[in-house]
């Protein structure tokens, strides 16, 4: 007897149910789909948008990865003939505030000289015990910023007075 009632309850709430359906349906069906009408272009042209902005993000990307293929063996290269001289026991490992951000920007940088110099000098001063604490993470927003024309008048005042740089 219970699942007699069961099912008549059952089927009284899938009666009522479908009835709400349809109402809904009968109301809100002309709005719903006028409504859809109307917005379909805005998620063509938001589609499309989003595509384009995608495809500006990975060409960028591209640069970057590119850049980190041209510069990884320049820079091993650079910073092994800055520590040749030192100790195995005195080459650490970089700091990470400092290596990261150098290695990121020398992508950039790569076809400047001068500018490349700096970094390479910066991460072999990071990687040698001794020299380690003159290696400070803001150099290399410093030297980000510098222009090539920068660059190159710091080196010539390096050279005429070692002390102040």
């Amino acid at each position: 007897m219970r699942s007699m009632e069961n099912e008549e309850t059952s089927i009284g709430k899938s009666n009522k149910s479908d009835s709400t359906e349809q109402l809904k349906g009968k109301a809100l069906g002309p709005a719903a789909e006028s409504f859809g009408k109307e917005i379909a272009p805005l998620g063509q042209k938001f589609g499309a948008l989003t595509n384009r902005v995608g495809d500006l993000l990975v060409r960028q990307l591209n640069h970057v990865v590119y850049g980190l293929e041209k510069t990884s063996a320049w820079i091993e290269n650079a910073v092994a003939e800055r520590l040749r001289g030192v100790p195995a026991e005195d080459i650490i490992e970089p700091n990470p505030r400092i290596a990261a951000p150098a290695l990121q920007a020398l992508t950039y940088s790569i076809g400047d000289e001068t500018i490349r110099e700096m970094f390479a000098n910066l991460l072999a001063a990071d990687m040698n015990a001794k020299t380690k604490s003159k290696a400070h993470p803001a150099f290399v927003e410093m030297i980000k910023e510098l222009t090539p024309s920068d660059a190159h008048v710091l080196k010539l005042l390096q050279k005429q007075s070692p002390s102040c740089i």
